[in-house]
């Protein structure tokens, strides 16, 4: 209840916004471990729109919450470590975080890897590799690894030209 309120007065809505409630409601939560209101609060933090940009006290509630087995903190570091963007690029660091959320279901970093493997460059190219990430993707209900893999097999990029499957896989998207 406490973590609904939270967002309620973070959004305005059937509450007047109150961005200090809001984040007071979900530092209580955080304080006694709750994996989403880390999650929320590093998210706040790191965006800066509603409170002040804090990258530190953003990784802080990040990786808490990671910690804690949320597989949106797990994605959401991999790709701050991918990009380099706000903390300094370690993609070993980014893959590490990347393959959790992945194990966790989370068809967004399933893709984002399959991406990786697929072209290579910043990781040793594995085009088997990256196109198993994106069917788990494609299975988990990720539209973007559809038209990523379609693309591919419409064009022949790394793969076996197949305009029927490409086609399939695009329509699908």
């Amino acid at each position: 209840a406490l973590y609904a309120l939270g967002k309620l007065y973070l959004a305005g809505v059937d509450v007047p916004q109150d961005i200090n409630k809001a984040l007071d409601c979900l530092q209580k939560l955080a304080d006694l471990g709750n994996a989403s209101a880390h999650y929320q609060l590093g998210k706040l933090y790191l965006e800066g729109a509603v409170v002040l940009k804090d990258v530190p006290k953003a990784l802080y509630h990040l990786e808490e919450s990671a910690r804690l087995e949320n597989d949106w903190a797990m994605y959401t570091l991999g790709v701050l470590y991918l990009k380099g963007e706000d903390v300094q690029k370690d993609v070993g660091k980014a893959i590490g975080y990347l393959e959790k959320a992945a194990e966790k279901v989370n068809a967004s970093a399933q893709y984002q890897l399959g991406k990786l493997y697929f072209n290579g460059g910043e990781i040793p190219q594995d085009v088997n590799r990256g196109i198993w990430y994106m069917e788990q993707a494609i299975s988990n209900g990720n539209d973007a690894a559809m038209c990523f893999l379609g693309r591919a097999y419409l064009v022949g990029d790394n793969v076996s030209k197949s305009i029927k499957k490409g086609l399939e896989l695009l329509q699908a998207a």
